[in-house]
């Protein structure tokens, strides 16, 4: 008889490729069912990563696979079919001395993808037997049975053991690459769906607005109140007549930031679109954004423009905040765009962004290597805060018309370089 593997068929139900399609065909209905205020609140990549986290396949992988555990049962084998044992055919079992040889290996991962066929496979699959606690991790049992006279040296028990769990591992090698590009596909499905009802939503919303439809207001939605504008401390040694100065909330910049990043985001992921497009256009986007989540004192727009490029907040004639839209040309023309931004007539504490399109510079990694030294050696420089999103910086300068003034300027660069077509 020799060692036999013991155990449930594994990789035998089900074709993985078809679980993985079902799970894709799933995704627009769970993008759907995600509650409206969430999915408003969050930007398209914060909504994709968390559905994908969520649904995505986890491959199954083997925990410290140089040190199962193993566990030694003596039993009693029936070797009525072995001819060369019983020679009379009988229904009743004979049963000789054995040993049962158990080695358990832990995992993570979904359990049940021990039972789906990947599309690479041969025509004997492995036995073992899954124990599993919920759908991310549990223990395979490799289960090898022989009779005690055919021991010999133990070595066959260990080679079929070996050579069992060999096969187990190429099944889930050939399975890892049918679940990477379904992943794949999923994480780009996911997006695409996500896009879409957020278009959908903005559709909606400008109707409503055209219908003049009241809405309830949105609890998790950036306030869409006058945003409040509060008097910075004064200074210790103040006159009589010293000027009341104002500021916007540090939430409200870090929102108006996020703002921007989406946007800035949605533009990269479809470059073509919106690389035709001129600095004041994509400030015009930018800005009917930024009113769609906040309004301005008296009901009016909180953001608007000022020359070609600006986005602007003002209050009594001086900017709380401001951002400037401009095109990378060298680091000249960064430098002269800084200036123009720290030349405004600004409160004590200003909060401002500098947005950069990249358009026509093919190597996107020269450009963001450039950034940082270039305005580090800005005469108003004071300090780089830390910041880790890619393609992002913020420094605080001072004001070119009052050096006790200090202006926090987040920059950033998005890339919306498209090649251009060759015409015939």
């Amino acid at each position: 008889m020799g060692a036999i593997a013991k155990g449930d068929i594994l990789f035998n139900q089900k074709e993985l490729l078809d679980v993985l399609r079902e799970i894709q065909e799933s995704i627009k209905d769970k993008v759907e069912k995600v509650a409206e205020p969430k999915f408003q609140s969050m930007t398209d990549e914060e909504i994709t990563q968390e559905l994908f986290k969520k649904y995505a396949t986890k491959p199954i992988e083997f925990v410290d696979i140089d040190n199962p555990h193993s566990k030694r049962e003596d039993i009693e084998i029936d070797v009525r079919g072995d001819r060369s044992r019983v020679r009379r055919n009988t229904n009743r079992p004979v049963l000789l001395p054995g040993l049962k040889i158990t080695r358990t290996y832990q995992f993570t991962g979904d359990w049940r993808l021990f039972f789906y066929r990947p599309s690479s496979r041969d025509s004997s699959p492995p036995r073992g037997h899954v124990e599993h606690k919920g759908t991310e991790y549990g223990k395979l049992n490799i289960i090898v049975e022989i009779l005690q006279d055919e021991l010999g040296d133990g070595e066959k028990v260990l080679q079929k053991c070996n050579s069992e769990f060999a096969s187990i591992q190429k099944y889930i090698s050939n399975q890892k690459t049918n679940i990477d590009f379904c992943n794949r596909q999923l994480e780009s499905e996911i997006r695409d769906r996500v896009q879409d009802r957020k278009k959908r939503l903005g559709n909606i919303s400008v109707l409503d607005k055209l219908l003049n439809i009241p809405l309830e207001k949105n609890t998790l939605a950036p306030d869409v109140n006058a945003i409040p504008l509060r008097p910075v401390a004064k200074p210790q040694k103040s006159t009589p007549n010293a000027q009341t100065e104002y500021t916007i909330k540090d939430s409200d910049y870090l929102n108006i930031l996020r703002v921007l990043r989406h946007e800035g985001r949605s533009f990269e992921r479809t470059p073509k679109t919106f690389h035709k497009l001129g600095e004041e256009e994509l400030r015009d986007i930018i800005l009917a954004h930024l009113n769609g989540h906040y309004q301005g004192l008296a009901n009016g727009e909180a953001f608007r423009n000022k020359g070609k490029t600006d986005i602007c907040i003002e209050f009594e004639n001086r900017a709380a905040f401001v951002g400037e839209c401009k095109e990378w040309s060298g680091e000249k023309k960064l430098k002269e765009t800084l200036d123009q931004l720290l030349g405004y007539l600004t409160w004590r504490d200003c909060k401002a962004s500098l947005i950069i399109f990249n358009k026509n510079v093919k190597g996107f990694s020269d450009i963001q290597d450039k950034i940082a030294p270039a305005l580090r050696q800005h005469d108003n420089f004071i300090r780089e805060n830390k910041h880790n999103d890619a393609g992002e910086w913020q420094f605080v300068f001072s004001s070119a018309q009052d050096n006790q003034r200090e202006i926090t300027v987040h920059v950033f660069l998005f890339n919306i370089y498209a090649e251009k077509r060759e015409t015939a």
